[in-house]
């Protein structure tokens, strides 16, 4: 089970449980559980790939994690997207983090709305956010800050139906009747993992 591996990972680390703390066996179990497809080990690999500046790698992990619906990660994305002014992907990103049940996703879309910090970026990026129809929008924004809010009392909500209930613009709001509208119950029975 990769996490178990990546538990083992953290064990060694930080030498938890009784585990010997050594830092070559942790990143092998971290490594072991990235390969398993662990999204937290190939965050954590990522991290240390920015520290060793292997910039390919890092990006590799994060998109790994990212592909397997990792909240984190679709944030991670959202944040280099936005910091490179590629404000259509920042969006995607930060979109796909909400539905992935990411409290930090949520909240950078209800900022990118919010008329008070709309305000207070320069006129090149608001002219760029208004070519892909991002204005100002109190109603999309307060949407966000509840599933934002939401989250962070339950971080273990998926979104999945967030793009019928809060599409991204231009597509035009429907009617809302509160957070539930964006996540399906889960069936009856057992768990599914």
């Amino acid at each position: 089970q990769a996490w178990g591996y990546y538990d083992l990972g953290v064990a060694h680390e930080h030498g938890y449980g009784g585990a010997v703390q050594d830092r070559q066996i942790a990143w092998a179990y971290y490594r072991k559980a990235a390969e398993l497809g662990s999204p937290e080990a190939q965050m954590t690999l990522a991290s240390a790939y920015v520290k060793i500046q292997r910039w390919d790698a890092e990006e590799a992990m994060v998109m790994c994690a990212y592909r397997q619906g990792h909240g984190p990660a679709a944030y991670d994305l959202g944040i280099a997207a936005e910091g490179f002014k590629k404000f259509a992907a920042a969006l995607e990103y930060y979109q796909a983090g909400t539905r992935f049940g990411h409290q930090r996703s949520a909240a950078s879309l209800m900022l990118m709305f919010d008329t008070k910090q709309w305000s207070l970026l320069d006129k090149q990026d608001q002219n760029a956010l208004k070519a892909l129809e991002i204005l100002p929008d109190p109603v999309r924004s307060e949407r966000y800050e509840q599933i934002s809010d939401a989250l962070d009392i339950n971080p273990d909500l998926r979104l999945t139906r967030l793009d019928q209930v809060l599409p991204l613009p231009p597509t035009e709001l429907p009617p809302w009747q509160g957070i539930e509208d964006a996540f399906e119950d889960e069936p009856d029975g057992p768990p599914a993992y």
